[in-house]
């Protein structure tokens, strides 16, 4: 892949084989900050055999990270991938790989992991969110907004009760902004509460706190509550 280049590399036993293996992390840098797109991870198996790659769930970030150890029951070692997401509320991705059959699998990922939990007859849901103005937003951005509406969806579909309350931190309303793939799941999952947070300072007048489409909409910044917990449900 042109304009690929080394991240980082370790070497360990993926393989089984006696010898160590190489394992190398690789991407296309796009800014001074760290941040790298297309990323890549690949085994070479020892000296003579084909190199196997794989594109991670999440393949672009901040500060790509790769760590060799026994985190199954395999004899060999797997690999750890972490990717840092970058921006406000920013989270760390993680994912684990084997090799297996000749080939890199994956055998975890919370790149498009999400849950929900259960208090009394709620169901807490969320996720992150992300700004993404089609206009404005580069392909970076509208990847990551499309991760994080599944994300949100599988939160949803996780929900245990019919009463669902969502927490992000980006708001899905600001002025003359919204999300509608976001707007869209909270309606058709008739969520009650959507609280979220991002803004803060002078922002906090223009940020939007009232109902939409059946929801109600809370800014929980905490100056905006002047660092006071916000009672949500009894």
């Amino acid at each position: 892949m042109p304009n690929q280049q080394l991240i980082t590399h370790a070497r360990g036993h993926v393989t089984g084989e006696y010898a160590q293996n190489t394992v190398y992390l690789t991407g296309e840098r796009v800014s001074d900050a760290g941040f790298y797109q297309n990323i890549r991870l690949s085994v070479q198996p020892s000296i003579g055999s084909a190199e196997t790659c794989i594109r991670p769930a999440e393949d672009s970030g901040y500060n790509p990270r790769l760590f060799l150890g026994r985190m199954t029951d395999a004899p060999t070692e797997q690999i750890l991938l972490s990717i840092a997401s970058g921006g406000s509320g920013a989270i760390g991705y993680y994912s684990v790989y084997g090799y297996e059959n000749g080939a890199l699998r994956t055998l975890m990922t919370t790149a498009q992991y999400n849950n929900a939990f259960q208090y009394g007859e709620y169901s807490l849901c969320g996720t992150r969110g992300w700004f993404y103005e089609e206009e404005k937003g580069g392909e970076h951005d509208k990847k990551i907004m499309l991760r994080e509406v599944g994300r949100l969806e599988a939160s949803l579909k996780a929900a245990l009760t019919d009463k669902k309350l969502v927490f992000l931190h980006y708001p899905p309303i600001f002025q003359k902004y919204e999300c509608p793939e976001i707007l869209r799941l909270l309606r058709e999952h008739e969520v009650r509460l959507c609280c979220y947070g991002h803004i803060h300072g002078k922002g906090c007048a223009a940020a939007f706190n009232g109902w939409r489409g059946g929801t109600e909409y809370k800014l929980v910044s905490a100056d905006w509550v002047d660092f006071t917990p916000v009672k949500i449900i009894e």
